[in-house]
């Protein structure tokens, strides 16, 4: 696994565990992409 993937890995985490619905996450990642 890269450090980036890693990195997104561990936020998404993060993420999902304050509740975040999928497609934030989504908007989020894609926005940080």
């Amino acid at each position: 696994m890269s450090a980036i993937h890693q990195k997104i890995w561990s936020m998404a985490t993060v993420l999902m565990g304050d509740g975040v619905s999928n497609s934030d996450y989504l908007e989020q990642l894609t926005y940080l992409l």
